[in-house]
């Protein structure tokens, strides 16, 4: 077995799981991971919306299936200019692969940005992905 700093093993996780790996569970500001910038959180009354266009359904992982694990992953998503979703945190991860398939499904999904003054905007918003096993 190797064990490695605490600090070193956040750099070998993905990146939505480092908080928690460095004990940052509390609130954090949403940023884009590229440039550190602050993105700002998507409203429906100030019409800062985007929407979705195509939705790819997350895999249930097979070795689960005996199992019949029922659980939720609720994530911080920013959508960018061009409609590109990216999943930047794990509010409530689930744990058993489950991340790691929503986080899959939810960066391919579509979207037409959100506008401001008649521009795409970058936003932020949170999504719930649930998985039930097959039957």
């Amino acid at each position: 077995a190797v064990l490695l700093p605490i600090v070193e093993l956040a750099m070998a996780v993905p990146p939505y799981w480092k908080r928690f790996v460095l004990g940052q569970v509390g609130a954090q500001p949403v940023v884009d991971p590229t440039t550190g910038v602050a993105v700002p959180r998507a409203s429906e009354s100030q019409g800062l919306v985007p929407r979705n266009i195509r939705q790819v359904t997350p895999k249930y992982p097979e070795i689960l299936r005996p199992y019949g694990i029922s659980r939720s992953v609720l994530m911080h998503v920013i959508v960018d200019e061009q409609g590109k979703p990216q999943v930047v945190d794990l509010m409530e991860p689930a744990g058993f692969g489950l991340d790691q398939a929503a986080v899959e499904a939810v960066n391919q999904w579509e979207y037409e940005p959100a506008r401001q003054d008649g521009k795409p905007v970058q936003v932020y918003f949170r999504v719930r992905v649930n998985f039930n096993p097959p039957r």
